[in-house]
């Protein structure tokens, strides 16, 4: 087929188009390598000073931090929380240093600060933590200072390290040191002492600020009255205290026994002071539990009264006779004994109107039992007795009497029957009830066992009897004598008064021997307190001083106080005499 012109045109379009195609392909223009490193030079560091900034606009504020907090908080107690704030990002926090090293801990999130280690905050051990924290965002960071100051809480440490046992000498000196209390404490602050109670009060004292014990009234530090001293002492540190219970022992000194006058001078009938007040042959004592001493005077017809002032009175009786009534209405006929009741009166042994008789502490003097001297059974007024002359009373109540010439010992219940407890005929045997002899009954005492103790004058004994009338013979020989040897084999004259130490043992004031003897309830011996010793015949005087060496004329009654000190009616002194 023969090409048409319009197909010849066609053709020749085609082909320049293919090789116009070809030839701009193979004509590309080819990139420089040096410049291509230069671009990417160019972008990387458009990229750092995009990134350069974008890292410079963060910023982190913080504060030092201080916080205050009591001593020995337990661990995790929370401090407080830094302050730290940033514009961008979110804070993370750590403690780069602290001193003492782990004493707390942070929250990396919030910054609290917290205990870590709760023995450190202890003020006696530090009394402040210090340390570093970072405050930091990505790779930005601040970093603050953090003081913790430890308050110190007075929960400090007392106790007190002394002895709970002291000892003094007894009548040591006002002002002598005992001893000390002392107490340990990790305050710098002051302790104080106190004596919180003391079973002998006035005796001691405490210094406030030193601990120091020391005696403040020296009558009071005497062995013969009290063996020891209790206390309670309390040490005290501003909330804290602590107590001990002392006990301080009294050492007995041996010192001479002195024998002084009390009361009276001539036989004569005056009231008034001690110095001026005068007896006529003082023969029993009591004391109320004011102080107050009691005398019955065998030759007035009067019972005394004695203050702890040191007044004399007349309580009752003056004149002799029989009559009841009150003060110097009453009358009375040689009485030999007094003894305080446990019901509050005086009994009164009216020895010659044979008669108990029963004194209130305002002077109303009432009769209890007997009428004319004889021998009778019954009640009150309807019994007799002849030269009642000693008298004692039991916890019961019960009233026991040596009734001197019937040869007997006596006892009144609290209804008024009298009845027979033992003895009947003169004469010395022992024996149960009838049985049983005296030869002039005349002091009666009883001990803490119940048992009586008769002085039994021409006797020349000291005689046992039960409440159920079993009389022994308790002390002496028998023989006339005054000589120290061992309870039976002693020997006493006319043994009168009598009465019971603080110790327990037994006085004997010896009328004829002029002499105050001791009879040992441990020991079983008989010593001489007061006055000869060791004689076959006595020596009567009126001289003051050492025991030994003292004198008296007829000693009678005898009292005990509860301080220890013996009060003997020295009967033809006519005084009230002091065995201390």
């Amino acid at each position: 087929m023969k090409n048409s012109p319009i197909n010849f045109l066609l053709t020749l379009f085609v082909s320049s188009f293919i090789v116009l195609g070809c030839s701009n392909d193979d004509e590309q223009p080819t990139t420089n390598p040096e410049e291509e490193q230069q671009e990417e030079l160019e972008e990387e560091e458009e990229e750092e000073e995009e990134q350069e900034q974008e890292e410079s606009t963060i910023e982190i504020t913080v504060e030092d931090f201080s916080g205050v907090i009591d001593e020995n908080e337990e661990s995790a107690t929370s401090l407080g929380t830094v302050t730290a704030t940033t514009n961008e990002g979110n804070l993370a926090f750590s403690i780069t240093s602290q001193i003492p090293e782990d004493a707390v801990a942070i929250n990396s999130e919030t910054g609290e600060l917290t205990i870590a280690n709760a023995n450190a905050f202890d003020y006696e051990t530090n009394t402040s933590i210090t340390g570093v924290i970072k405050a930091m965002v990505g790779t930005t960071s601040e970093t603050l200072d953090f003081t913790i100051t430890i308050n110190d809480v007075q929960d400090a440490e007392l106790e007190i390290t002394s002895s709970n046992t002291f000892s003094v000498e007894e009548n040591s000196a006002n002002g002598t040191i005992i001893g000390t209390i002392t107490a340990i404490t990790d305050s710098s602050l002051e302790v104080s002492y106190t004596l919180e109670t003391v079973s002998l009060s006035e005796a001691i004292t405490i210094d406030a600020s030193t601990g120091v014990i020391t005696v403040v009234n020296a009558d009071k530090i005497d062995f013969e009255t009290v063996q020891n001293i209790t206390a309670t002492v309390k040490v005290t540190l501003g909330d804290l205290n602590d107590t001990q219970d002392i006990t301080i022992s009294i050492i007995d000194i041996v010192e001479p026994i002195s024998v002084t006058t009390f009361a009276g001078s001539t036989e004569g009938y005056v009231d008034g002071d001690i110095s001026v007040a005068t007896f006529d042959r003082p023969t029993g004592m009591a004391m109320d539990n004011q102080g107050n001493i009691y005398v019955t005077e065998y030759g007035n017809h009067t019972v005394r009264k004695i203050t702890p002032e040191g007044m004399v009175s007349t309580l009752a009786g003056g004149f002799n006779g029989y009559q009841d009534g009150t003060g110097t209405a009453a009358r009375l006929f040689r009485p030999s004994d007094i003894i305080m009741g446990n019901d509050g009166y005086l009994y009164v042994a009216d020895t010659w109107n044979n008669r108990i008789r029963k004194i209130s502490l305002s002077g109303e003097v009432t009769t209890v039992a007997g009428s004319t001297g004889g021998y009778a059974e019954g009640t009150g007024t309807n019994a007799k007795f002849d030269k009642p002359s000693g008298l004692s009373m039991d916890s019961n109540g019960n009233i026991y009497v040596a009734d001197l010439e019937n040869q007997r010992i006596r006892k009144i219940d609290p209804n008024g029957l009298v009845s027979t407890l033992a003895g009947g005929t003169n004469g010395y045997d022992d024996g149960t009830g009838s049985a049983a002899q005296f030869k002039d009954p005349t002091g009666i005492a009883i001990t803490s066992n119940n048992e009586l103790l008769v002085t039994d004058y021409y006797g020349r004994t000291v005689r046992k009897v039960t409440l159920n009338g079993v009389v022994t013979t308790w002390a002496g020989s028998g023989i006339s004598g005054s000589f120290d040897r061992t309870r039976l084999n002693s020997s006493f004259g006319t043994p009168n008064g009598i009465a019971i130490d603080i110790q327990g043992d037994v006085l004997v004031s010896c009328a004829t021997h002029d002499n105050i003897r001791k009879i040992s309830i441990t020991a079983d011996e008989v010593t001489t307190v007061a006055g000869m010793s060791n004689t076959s015949a006595g020596q009567s005087g009126d001289i003051d001083g050492i025991a030994s060496e003292a004198r008296f004329y007829e000693p009678a009654g005898m009292l005990v106080a509860p301080d220890g000190t013996i009060y003997v009616a020295d009967y033809e002194n006519h005084k009230i005499r002091v065995i201390k």
